[in-house]
């Protein structure tokens, strides 16, 4: 497993964009080499694969941001912060 020291955490933080298709293809295979050799990203991305297929049906930018601290924890190895929702008005 790789060191999620400073200088790895960039790969790490592709983790969102990948699993949405947001990611350049050099940027996609550059994550995929990451994900070989992390088991914390895998695990991430194997837990968060089903809510990114969700996640689909909403803007990239908008979904980027629901998975990001949720992948950035699990990297870190604390807990992922609670998910935002959004009031319903009327």
């Amino acid at each position: 497993m790789r060191d999620h020291s400073e200088g790895h955490r960039g790969t790490c933080l592709d983790g969102a964009p990948y699993l949405l298709g947001a990611l350049r293809p050099v940027a996609a295979y550059a994550f995929e080499e990451h994900l070989i050799e992390c088991g914390t990203c895998q695990d991430a991305c194997d837990d968060l694969g089903p809510i990114a297929t969700v996640l689909s049906g909403i803007p990239t930018a908008e979904a980027i941001v629901l998975l990001e601290g949720r992948i950035c924890a699990a990297a870190e190895g604390r807990e992922a912060p609670p998910a935002r929702t959004r009031r319903q008005i009327g």
